[in-house]
């Protein structure tokens, strides 16, 4: 018990030291479109076409399907669904 007792320490002990310095959530990543403004803006482009333009998007990963020299997978984020394809 004592194992968990000293792991349950450091890690109140690091919370504190983050929460003290004003890093508790030392991460930030700034996204400028989300699935729906996607959807709507590149939409209208045909499979030939493409865009010049850099979408920087956030969200979780919930498929991946690996077809050897394909990759395809699912990103959703609070407004919907993005497929990737790699």
């Amino acid at each position: 018990m004592a194992r968990i007792d000293q792991y349950e320490e450091s890690r109140i002990k690091n919370f504190e030291y983050f929460k003290n310095n004003k890093i508790v959530y030392p991460y930030g990543f700034d996204k400028n479109y989300n699935s729906k403004q996607i959807h709507e803006e590149f939409e209208k482009l045909n499979a030939e076409e493409y865009s010049d333009k850099i979408a920087k998007v956030a969200g979780r990963l919930l498929l991946i399907r690996n077809l050897g020299k394909i990759v395809f997978m699912d990103l959703h984020d609070q407004e919907g669904k993005i497929q990737i394809v790699v």
